[in-house]
């Protein structure tokens, strides 16, 4: 091969290091090797062979318990053969083994489950009536296979509720997901692999496939698995694709290296790969935006810690070297100098030249990222699918070239390197023709000079690559501990100090590849960052609120930038996080953001002249999963938006803006629903009524401990003798199922979308002065919504939120919201669905008792003082009504003062 001939010319003391390095590369990986490993070696041009002679590879390489076995003459004679062609030297092998520890099979995450799986299927197949009726799991790839993330595979049966007439289907998928090792996936995590991989499946194979099948029709078979499913968590990343196996597709023996055969139809495929992804970037180099980078060059940090690894396995291979006579005076110094500086060769000899031949590379294209498929009849080699597209970078075809060739051809086959070039040369011409893209076809000679501009990746891929390739499967390498001891060091030498964020993964790189989505911009990097808890205690009850205030910068403007982000996630506290997943409030609330509120603004502001604000902030990101939800708003707070005062309670100013945006909020959803009903199907039940369970905790059993907690308060209350107390108590005893009667949605009723929790908290305001003159609002929180009477969202207003002198204007408030219900229905063409006022008043006289359940079990926590919040955790997290009692929930002055008020009310209306 001429790249690797022309590549050195420093004669037999680089002859002697090449042999050096080939023979330490499996001791920079593996540690406690506890035999010896000898080199012959015979060189051109010395007058007496020369022997390197036995030598020990010490346990302080990497201060790891022996265990397995690896062939390490595998490693040498591969390396042997590339190094008598470029550097014109001839080595014989002696064979001996090594040992390297074993890694025990992770057990299965407890998210890989039905909901998760019937999640995947409905959402890639479209389909909501999937169900998953078994499954079985095991680990999807043998130890050594697969190093920065966790492949499992399910096989599933499933019936389609809309069909269960052609019975159970037997389906097989392959999750792959971020690695469990903090260090292993904090690489993962900097590297952002996950994001690349999502955009190769979701987007780019695709195309790239359509692209060929357009050009010549049925000619051409996928590059990949289709990818049925994606979630990109901050924690943890999820890719869920077709299982390969399913369809014949095996993977070849990685310790013996591809034959002719296969080596041929990899690097075939390659050129087809790489020409079909020159014909997507000229239809529009958008797609290929995301892939400009290497993985890990898009800042510094990430840079420093590819740097660890890659330090640290040439540092402990100059402390071995200085062990050994012929070399401890020439080499030691220069692996050192070497070790500090490869990241830097790295990135730059894989950098992209923009004057050169540049191509979607695979990034990392060895035997094990490659499966086979086979003639059932004639067992012939048939077809193939790459994997693995976590380090696709835009940049020269030598790259790929040279990580194949250097790592997956067996042994036999390292002197046909040129002919594997004049190949994929070929093809690759053959191909982009079939686009009208030959005149960009670089010559042959061309590409060779690429090749020998790029050679020093040869060495990255056999003295880094190679050895974990050829580990063995059952004592594979444990890159956690090499990276932990790696990163340990590190700090040591620099004197390091990390200081953990508010939440481990709310961090400068999970936010800046969130801006740079939402704008479109690579270049935008987050300069520094300040996450703090974002409301008071007593404000949240469901998730955790955290703000985040940014100062960015981005190419496409000089001067720098403040951003603001509101992130809302899972409670972290386990008995509520346990129950706020159960009830599927942020799947309602992921559908609110990202497709019911945009379509109601859309729908207003079509039918109407006037120019009506969004009900909300606007999402930039959202991603649900069984154990891990977070949706990413802008921050209102920064567009002049604030809360009003919760203890002393809206005026009626305020509460009259309220009610009408409430109504055109109502209208909106009837507009919406009329044209798309299915966006609605995930409200049609009351959170919390799914299942008995759920009903007999979320409904029953709170409501029941709130009755009887205020019970307990109210004897102290009353000094005329009113039976308060037991009346309460008699309610509390029969509450069971009235509260889910009462929210039932009536079919012939008039129906709404309601906001679920309409209280004062969940109101922000922009003024322009005085607390009167209002500008705008928007509601927040949009976890509960419910297709229902809009009665619910009055009465839970009505009785939570304004302040205690407008209990007897409730009809004022009724009466605007009527009127504007009526407006804004009209404009969108539906005056005919507008309920009477008397209508709209008998449903809310027919659930009175759900303004009781508001005063009772919201209107405290409401008027809570900030100092003595309620500990929903501890509330649920045994019996529900123990923890309400020791609550105290209904004890301030405040509550006791409305409820006064509130109670002959009730009373009035023979709810006691």
């Amino acid at each position: 091969m001429r790249s690797a001939r022309n590549s050195h010319s420093e004669g037999p003391r680089v002859a002697q290091l090449a042999k050096m390095l080939a023979s330490r590369s499996g001791a920079a990986f593996g540690r406690g090797f506890d035999s010896r490993l000898s080199w012959l070696g015979f060189f051109r041009g010395f007058p007496q062979p020369t022997e390197i002679d036995w030598f020990h590879l010490s346990a302080s390489s990497w201060r790891m318990p022996p265990g397995s076995l690896v062939e390490a003459n595998s490693i040498a004679q591969a390396l042997a053969r590339w190094f008598e062609t470029a550097l014109g030297c001839e080595f014989l092998i002696t064979r001996r083994r090594i040992k390297m520890p074993a890694e025990t099979l992770k057990d299965i995450p407890d998210w890989l489950n039905k909901r998760f799986l019937e999640t995947a299927l409905r959402s890639g197949e479209c389909d909501r009536n999937i169900t998953v009726t078994s499954m079985e799991f095991a680990r999807a790839t043998a130890n050594g296979d697969n190093y920065l993330s966790i492949m499992y595979r399910a096989n599933l049966k499933i019936v389609r509720e809309n069909n269960r007439r052609s019975g159970e289907e037997e389906i097989s998928l392959v999750i792959k997901c971020t690695p469990l090792e903090v260090n292993v996936r904090k690489i993962a995590t900097e590297l952002g692999i996950f994001e690349r991989e999502t955009q190769v499946f979701i987007v780019v194979l695709p195309e790239m496939f359509r692209l060929l099948d357009e050009a010549s029709p049925g000619s051409f078979q996928p590059f990949g698995a289709k990818c049925v499913y994606h979630e990109l968590l901050p924690e943890t990343c999820v890719i869920v694709l077709e299982d390969l196996k399913k369809q014949g597709f095996t993977m070849a023996q990685r310790h013996a290296g591809l034959d002719l055969e296969h080596s041929l139809l990899v690097i075939r495929t390659l050129a087809r790969f790489h020409a079909a992804s020159v014909a997507l970037h000229q239809r529009d180099p958008g797609y290929v935006k995301p892939f400009d980078q290497r993985a890990g060059a898009d800042n510094e940090e990430q840079r420093n810690s590819l740097d660890d690894l890659f330090s640290c396995v040439l540092k402990n291979l100059a402390d071995e070297v200085e062990e050994m006579p012929d070399f401890k005076d020439l080499y030691p110094e220069k692996l050192r100098k070497l070790a500090n500086n490869i990241r830097n060769k790295i990135y730059d000899v894989s950098e992209r030249k923009d004057d050169e031949f540049n191509v979607l590379t695979h990034g990392d294209i060895w035997v094990n990222n490659v499966m086979f498929q086979y003639d059932e009849s004639t067992k012939k080699l048939k077809d193939l699918r790459f994997v693995d597209f976590q380090l696709s970078h835009w940049t020269s075809p030598a790259i790929d070239l040279h990580y194949f060739l250097f790592t997956s051809p067996n042994l036999d086959l390292w002197d046909k390197h040129d002919f594997f070039i004049e190949e994929y040369h070929k093809t690759l011409g053959d191909t982009l023709k079939l686009f009208d893209l030959e005149h960009l076809h670089p010559s042959l000679e061309e590409l060779h000079r690429q090749l020998e501009d790029r050679s020093f990746y040869i060495i990255f891929s056999t003295v880094v690559i190679l050895p974990i390739i050829l580990t063995d499967p059952d004592q594979p390498m444990k890159l956690n501990e090499i990276l932990e001891q790696s990163t340990k060091q590190h700090m040591e030498e620099d004197g390091c100090k990390t200081e953990m964020s508010t939440i481990r993964w709310l961090d400068k790189i999970f936010l800046e590849s969130i801006l740079r989505t939402k704008e479109d911009d690579n270049s935008l990097t987050v300069i520094t960052s300040e996450v703090k808890c974002a409301t008071a205690s007593g404000d949240n009850y469901m998730s955790e609120l955290y703000r985040a205030h940014l100062e960015v910068r981005s190419q496409k403007r000089t001067e720098k930038k403040n951003v603001s982000l509101i992130i809302k996630c899972t409670p972290s506290r386990p008995s509520i996080g346990k129950l706020i997943s159960k009830l599927g409030v942020f799947e309602r609330e992921e559908q609110m953001y990202r497709v019911v509120l945009p379509d109601m603004l859309l729908l207003l502001n079509k039918a109407s002249l006037q120019n009506y604000q969004p009900f909300s902030a606007e999402c930039l990101y959202s991603i649900i999963t069984p154990t891990s939800c977070v949706v990413i708003l802008e921050d209102l707070k920064h567009q002049g938006f604030t809360m009003a005062e919760r203890i002393s309670g809206l005026n009626l100013i305020q509460s009259l803006f309220v009610i009408r945006t409430l109504a055109r909020f109502h209208a909106a959803s009837v507009a919406v629903y009329q044209k798309n009903p299915h966006y609605f199907s995930i409200f049609k039940n009351r959170v919390g009524s799914d299942t008995e369970e759920l009903r007999e905790v979320w409904m029953d059993d709170y409501f029941k401990g709130v009755l009887k907690s205020l019970a307990d308060e109210v004897e102290a209350w009353f000094e005329n003798g009113e039976n308060y107390p037991q009346r309460l108590r008699h309610l509390a005893d029969n509450i069971k199922g009235k509260l889910y009667d009462v929210t039932k949605r009536e079919e012939e009723e008039f129906n709404v979308l309601t906001h679920g929790d309409m209280w004062v908290n969940n109101i922000m305001f922009r003024h322009s002065g005085t607390t009167d003159d209002i500008q705008d609002i928007r509601f927040v929180d949009f976890q509960l919504p419910h297709w229902t009477s809009p009665a619910l969202d009055l009465l839970y207003f009505l009785y939570t939120s304004p302040a205690e002198d407008l209990l007897d204007q409730h009809h004022i408030l009724v009466e605007a919201y009527h009127s504007a219900l009526g407006q804004t229905l009209e404009e969108l063409g539906l005056a005919h669905l507008q309920p009477t006022l008397r209508d709209l008043q008998e449903q809310m006289e027919k659930r009175m008792l759900y303004a009781m359940f508001a005063a009772v079990a919201v209107m405290p926590v409401v008027l809570c003082n900030p100092n003595r919040a309620m500990d929903m955790d501890q509330v649920f997290k045994n019996d529900v009504q123990e923890g309400i009692a020791r609550s105290k929930l209904h004890s301030s002055e405040a509550y006791k003062a409305m409820m006064k008020k509130i109670l002959p009310i009730f009373d009035a209306k023979n709810l006691l």
